[in-house]
């Protein structure tokens, strides 16, 4: 048994002989002298509580008890603003009236000072005070951030509606980066659980919508899911580290139609390339049966595997339902040019 779980054990004692509720020892495990920071996971149950008016009430008690602490307890100070400030994004709006009630209790801790290990330990809770400061008198910020968060929430939602099977980000291993493009980043990894190479595709959040772009995608690419002319989708992976998104997707070994084509094309025969017409035709005649277009179709947004091309990126894809056309960002030289008129 490690020394941290000695501890933790010695804690949790600790917690049932003063008599903290669950959520408050939850709160104060999170909030130990222990040096790791508290993770995501934890504090995201923590926030959720939140929302809970009376649970709300312990949560908010541990943490200004902690915020009150001193001295050689530089950590717990510490853990309790990180904590803080993940519940201000997080949690429920009752805390956001809370820390600005009571945000002269944080404004001290601008002034903390501790000398530890002759190391101005208190330079960490300086800093952190300040950042919570900050976002709480810039109430733009804050609700955007919020915001974002809500969208995130949303996310969760969906997939948990959607049955859609979630992989242990453990189970992959080797990760490499393959490709990056205006839209996301593309990972070869191993799966453990598929027992083979899959692809891994983050999406980027330059403009705050990353989680409508995700649900997007992901939508669309289970509207086609299962052609053979199609790239496979199989599921999701959250990095629990930094909360990524990634799409888990069929491996193509033979990259990108383009670049395929700049090394084969001299010694490919018509039969091969007529075959290569009618597997693109096949992968958009089943996107067209689903009441979609693709808009962002060229060589790079083609896949080989196996003598066997996969239309793949359905991330600006749309129904022709849909009356907006205002969508572009796709390659100029393969864009409509009715769009390039308007």
């Amino acid at each position: 048994m490690s020394k941290y779980m000695v501890k933790d054990l010695v804690r949790s004692i600790k917690n049932y002989t003063r008599g903290y509720s669950e959520t408050q020892a939850k709160v104060c495990s999170a909030t130990s002298n222990d040096p790791q920071e508290p993770g995501n996971g934890e504090m995201d149950e923590i926030a959720q509580a939140t929302h809970n008016p009376l649970v709300f009430i312990e949560i908010m008690e541990m943490i200004n008890k902690r915020l009150n602490d001193r001295g050689k307890n530089w950590r717990r100070v510490s853990k309790a603003l990180v904590l803080l400030n993940y519940c201000l994004r997080e949690g429920s709006l009752e805390v956001v009236a809370y820390a600005k009630k009571n945000i002269h209790i944080v404004e001290t801790l601008q002034e903390f000072q501790y000398l530890g290990q002759s190391k101005d330990q208190g330079a960490i809770v300086r800093r952190k005070a300040k950042e919570i400061i900050d976002l709480l008198l810039d109430e733009d910020r804050l609700n955007s951030e919020r915001r974002h968060n809500d969208k995130k929430d949303s996310l969760k939602n969906a997939l948990k509606s959607r049955f859609i099977k979630e992989f242990d980000y453990n189970t992959l291993k080797n990760i490499i980066r393959i490709a990056s493009g205006a839209f996301g980043t593309v990972y070869r990894a191993d799966s453990t659980n598929l027992g083979k190479h899959v692809a891994l595709k983050s999406l980027h959040d330059s403009d705050g919508s990353f989680y409508e772009e995700f649900v997007r995608e992901l939508t669309n690419i289970m509207a086609v899911n299962n052609h053979d002319n199609i790239i496979n989708f199989y599921g999701i992976s959250i990095d629990p580290s930094t909360e990524t998104y990634y799409l888990v997707l069929q491996y193509a070994k033979d990259g990108d139609l383009r670049t395929y084509l700049r090394i084969n094309f001299k010694s490919l025969d018509w039969k091969t390339k007529i075959n290569m017409a009618k597997d693109i035709t096949s992968g958009l005649r089943c996107i067209h049966d689903e009441n979609m277009v693709h808009k962002d179709l060229h060589s790079k947004n083609i896949l080989v595997h196996e003598q066997r091309l996969l239309i793949t990126d359905l991330g600006l894809s749309q129904s022709v339902n849909t009356n907006s056309n205002s969508m572009g960002g796709g390659m100029v030289a393969y864009t409509d040019p009715e769009y390039l008129r308007n």
